[in-house]
């Protein structure tokens, strides 16, 4: 799983591709290196954000685009990265690459949770730098459908209040007909 995004990072073979799928989604986005940074270890992603002034702990309450670090053994490490979909009634939604099954999933955590370490400001809400990609990758094992842990709902592909990112990465990977 995730060939495409641990590949385009420049590994010749599989890696933990977390921090690899956030990158290429800044990548697709134009927002790589400005906004986010291209990594493939959580700690680096973290190092960056503070480095640059844009970290925010675990109590911080957490906007569309923004990066969320996970720490799941309470070392104060970071294990794993996603990129937060949008937050709602207490619930980060969050979208996350080599999750559960080595696979995409959007998934979703209570505010406050004991697992967030905390967020990478990704300042993608406010960006007008962000070009619409329009073009969709194929190829390699590149999910062909969106994978949602909550049931199933159809909705409009277009969500104005995402941000570019987001939308690129939800045109890709729509919910299955």
């Amino acid at each position: 799983g995730g060939q495409p995004y641990w590949s385009w990072h420049g590994f010749d073979s599989r890696v933990e591709w977390c921090a690899c799928f956030v990158s290429w989604c800044a990548n697709e986005s134009g927002c790589l290196g400005t906004m986010v940074p291209k990594f493939s270890r959580c700690t680096d992603g973290v190092a960056w954000f503070r480095g640059q002034g844009r970290w925010k702990d675990s109590g911080y309450l957490p906007q569309p685009g923004e990066i969320i670090f996970f720490d799941w053994n309470g070392d104060m490490v970071p294990d794993h990265v996603g990129i937060v979909e949008k937050v709602d009634g207490g619930v980060i939604y969050t979208i996350e690459g080599n999750s559960a099954g080595d696979r995409c999933w959007e998934k979703r955590y209570v505010v406050g949770n004991s697992l967030i370490l905390g967020y990478g400001i990704s300042q993608l809400q406010n960006s007008k730098n962000i070009k619409k990609v329009t073009s969709l990758r194929q190829g390699g094992d590149v999910p062909s459908s969106w994978i949602d842990v909550r049931p199933y709902k159809k909705e409009p592909l277009h969500k104005p209040n995402l941000t570019k990112m987001q939308q690129h990465y939800l045109h890709q990977y729509p919910h299955r007909e």
